[in-house]
């Protein structure tokens, strides 16, 4: 009963974007997701920590934030999900850099492109977000855990930046699937979610 403690917190969760120790140009926003708690009526409060200057928080009720405008330097940040009864706090804090310039990297490109999927749970409608570092033909697909393609879309040329489309699910049944984007000579990227009744 609300008020008698008997309510759980929220179920505990991950940061998921940006990685841990990442470098995001300060041309493009920085996204910012997290696993989406299973409890209703959750508010999410982000906090961003600068090396130099204040901290920032942000509210919202999904499990995504986009923050345009950051300044160089590098930031620290976590989440909380507050149920209304309780407040629970993300599973580690993540950090990464704003850079004018990302620095080379040993990896080859396909592994800096980031793929994203919210909200997860999935209800029906999917968002898919991703950035390109270079332009190219876009294909995202999405797999039952069987390797069943049963969802698509061809999104054509994009050029680099920060790109989202959305995918309906309502006619597929609950469970886990596999997103998989496709860039034109590059290996495929992939994110896993949970499309809920």
């Amino acid at each position: 009963m609300e008020g008698l403690g008997e309510d759980a917190p929220p179920a505990p969760f991950s940061l998921l974007a940006p990685a841990d120790d990442a470098q995001v140009s300060n041309l493009d926003p920085v996204t910012f997701t997290w696993e989406a708690s299973t409890d209703d009526n959750v508010v999410y409060t982000l906090y961003l920590s600068p090396d130099i200057g204040s901290d920032r928080q942000f509210e919202t009720t999904e499990s995504r934030w986009v923050q345009p405008d950051l300044a160089e330097g590098r930031y620290r940040w976590a989440v909380t999900a507050d149920d209304g009864h309780s407040v629970r706090t993300s599973l580690g804090a993540g950090s990464f850099e704003v850079v004018s310039e990302v620095a080379a990297d040993p990896l080859p490109q396909q592994a800096r492109t980031r793929l994203s999927v919210w909200p997860n749970p999935v209800q029906s409608t999917m968002q898919v977000a991703y950035g390109l570092d270079a332009p190219g033909a876009v294909a995202l697909d999405v797999y039952d855990l069987l390797g069943r393609r049963v969802e698509g879309a061809t999104l054509g040329w994009q050029g680099p930046g920060t790109h989202e489309a959305a995918l309906n699910m309502a006619r597929h049944p609950a469970g886990s699937y596999v997103v998989r984007l496709t860039r034109e000579g590059q290996a495929p990227q992939f994110a896993r979610f949970v499309l809920s009744d």
